[in-house]
């Protein structure tokens, strides 16, 4: 019996030598396949993912909100003076567009007080209306910042402007 067990057991090693070469290339085969499944998710979405991050930088196409035209008396010597000017504020966001609809009174109040401080001195110096647009536009960026919509406008557009 002892001799029996001995024979049983020699062939048990000589398959399990056998089975160890299969298991061997088994495992090599599903490493290197799995290697090659991970490069190529990793690798293959890589694309796509730039790609979204490309099409959030795309700039959206502007978004234009003309205010109505302001009538304002102008501070000079002599005799009475007026500014007729027409605004358009530009956006990106249509966020933006929202907020600029629901202030639109806060913001021609804003707009109103900015230009009855100017004096006529100021309306008709070379590039005053390259400084009107930009003092306008940082005023109602911070009644907006002050308001806490969380939106700001990306432009300001004199679109007319009438001194007599």
């Amino acid at each position: 019996m002892a001799e029996n067990d001995n024979q049983e057991a020699e062939p048990a090693k000589k398959s399990s030598g056998k089975g160890m070469i299969i298991l061997v290339a088994v495992l090599t085969v599903v490493l290197i396949g799995g290697g090659g499944a991970a490069a190529w998710f990793f690798l293959m979405n890589k694309p796509a993912e730039e790609t979204a991050a490309a099409e959030s930088d795309k700039l959206l196409p502007p978004q234009y909100v003309p205010l109505e035209p302001f009538v304002i008396n102008i501070k000079g010597n002599g005799r009475p003076r007026f500014m007729q000017i027409k605004l358009a504020l530009m956006t990106r966001d249509p966020n933006t567009v929202k907020a600029v609809g629901a202030y639109t009174p806060s913001i021609r109040n804003e707009v109103v007080d900015y230009l009855t401080q100017l004096e006529i001195k100021q309306i008709i110096a070379k590039k005053a209306t390259e400084q009107i647009r930009i003092n306008t536009l940082t005023r109602i960026n911070n009644l907006l910042t002050a308001e806490q919509t969380g939106v700001q406008l990306d432009d300001l557009l004199i679109t007319d402007m009438v001194v007599q």
